[in-house]
């Protein structure tokens, strides 16, 4: 893999521009799953030390994104028909 194939991967990454409709609603799902399982576990972290802290939320995003992919909040169909609607 070359410097220009790692840049674009890189910066495709960070466009959200491009993105499908279902990846679209990943994203937000995981999003707010994450803002969801941040308040939850708030309380647990208190007078934790900044190391464990930050481990915490890489946890709790990683689990949110894995969540996320399985369509637990059914974004995606809302998404769907929400374009559809707009479409018609």
């Amino acid at each position: 893999m070359n410097r220009v194939e790692i840049f674009s991967l890189a910066f495709n990454r960070l466009d959200k521009t491009k993105l499908t409709p279902k990846e679209v609603a990943q994203e937000f799902e995981s999003f707010l799953l994450e803002e969801f399982l941040k308040e939850g576990i708030e309380p647990l972290l208190e007078g934790k030390s900044f190391t464990q802290r930050i481990y915490w939320e890489q946890f709790i995003t990683t689990v949110a994104e894995k969540l996320s992919e399985r369509d637990p909040l059914k974004f995606e169909k809302m998404l769907k028909a929400y374009i559809e609607q707009k479409k018609g």
